[in-house]
């Protein structure tokens, strides 16, 4: 009988086997021929620990009572009052007297802001007079509108004393 021929089988190629990962525990093997380890229980010292002090002759005392301190914030807070009324009064009196001292060299200001304004009309004006020589019939400051004149206006308005 004819002998069938082994046919090639593939041979597994030689792979290289995984390293085994380090463990923190030692083999198997050796884990009987270890030393047995023995454990302490942590105890109190020789006749005990020392006794607790009592605590509760060194608090202080329980304090001002509730009505006391309501009366002290009733106090303080009288008093805030009280000094931010004398503020406002004396700040009242500051804007009174500065009202006044304006109002004293109101006339002042007024005849200096009209003399200004003197001055630059006249400069205006004999600008103007050379602009337009050669313009027949230009009067020279006549405007052309036709408005009365209106003084410029005030930079410090009078403000009388009922409205303060």
């Amino acid at each position: 009988s004819p002998s069938p021929s082994p046919s090639p089988s593939p041979s597994p190629s030689p792979s290289p086997s995984p390293s085994p990962s380090p463990s923190p525990l030692p083999p198997l093997s050796t884990m009987s021929r270890l030393p047995k380890q023995t454990f302490r229980q942590d105890m109190p010292p020789p006749g005990g620990f020392p006794k607790i002090k009592s605590f509760a002759p060194h608090l202080p005392e329980r304090g001002p009572s509730g009505l006391v301190m309501f009366g002290i914030f009733a106090c303080t807070t009288a008093f805030g009052f009280w000094r931010i009324g004398q503020y406002n009064i004396r700040r009242r009196e500051e804007k009174t007297e500065l009202k006044r001292l304006r109002m004293a060299i109101l006339p002042l200001l007024q005849a200096e802001a009209d003399r200004s304004f003197v001055i630059r009309q006249t400069v205006l004006q004999e600008m103007e007079r050379k602009i337009m020589k050669n313009v027949p019939g230009w009067e020279v400051g006549k405007s052309v509108y036709k408005t009365r004149f209106m003084p410029p206006a005030n930079p410090f308005p009078l403000q009388l004393e009922e409205h303060w």
